[in-house]
């Protein structure tokens, strides 16, 4: 399942690659393993369960962990490598290190 990267896609490489590994999930979204510019990469998912409202204020604080994420630089905090912000599933395509998908796998479980 195709999600596309922040700037337009030009080629191939600015696709991110779902990979049918749920890493985590929560009530509006799901943590999956993808590949991205032939890197290993968790892609965070909005699910598309709510309408109207509700919808446009999930889509408002994805946006916002976007542009907060988007100027972390920290060693402890994931880098955000691209982003699709449009419907029907808006994603941020995340850096990810083997410590954090050992914690998916424990919230997974």
């Amino acid at each position: 399942m195709p999600c596309q990267g922040a700037r337009p896609a030009n080629s191939a490489d600015d696709v991110v690659e779902l990979l049918p590994v749920v890493l985590g999930k929560g009530a509006f979204g799901r943590v999956y393993e993808g590949t991205y510019h032939g890197q290993r990469v968790a892609v965070k998912q909005l699910l598309d369960l709510v309408e109207g409202a509700e919808l446009e204020e999930l889509q408002a604080s994805f946006a916002q962990e976007l542009e907060v994420l988007g100027r972390c630089r920290h060693p402890n905090i994931l880098r955000i490598l691209a982003a699709c912000m449009t419907p029907p599933r808006p994603c941020l395509v995340m850096e990810v290190s083997q410590a954090s998908a050992e914690v998916w796998e424990i919230i997974a479980a």
